[in-house]
């Protein structure tokens, strides 16, 4: 299985747990809409969800089983750290 960010964006939210929207491809599926939330216990990825007519929210993209999951949670997190760093670089 081959991921890789597609594309970044900071969250212009001052107060939000949301930090940055993400976009990824794995091998030839583009999942767009992702999410880095700053939750109680740490930081994860949210997969994009939708607000149902029953005002809940329900996710459009589950991963089959939890070793790919943590695959991509770990390789998305490490990327958006990389990008947090080139920008504290590059702003000195």
């Amino acid at each position: 299985m081959e991921i890789k960010v597609l594309n970044i964006r900071k969250s212009n939210f001052t107060n939000s747990i949301c930090k940055a929207f993400i976009d990824i491809q794995i091998d030839n599926l583009i999942i767009k809409g992702m999410r880095i939330v700053n939750g109680r216990n740490g930081t994860f990825i949210s997969y994009p969800r939708e607000k149902g007519k029953d005002d809940k929210w329900y996710d459009l993209v589950i991963p089959a089983d939890i070793f790919i999951k943590q695959e991509i949670e770990k390789y998305v997190l490490d990327e958006y750290y990389k990008f947090l760093d080139n920008q504290v670089d590059s702003t000195s």
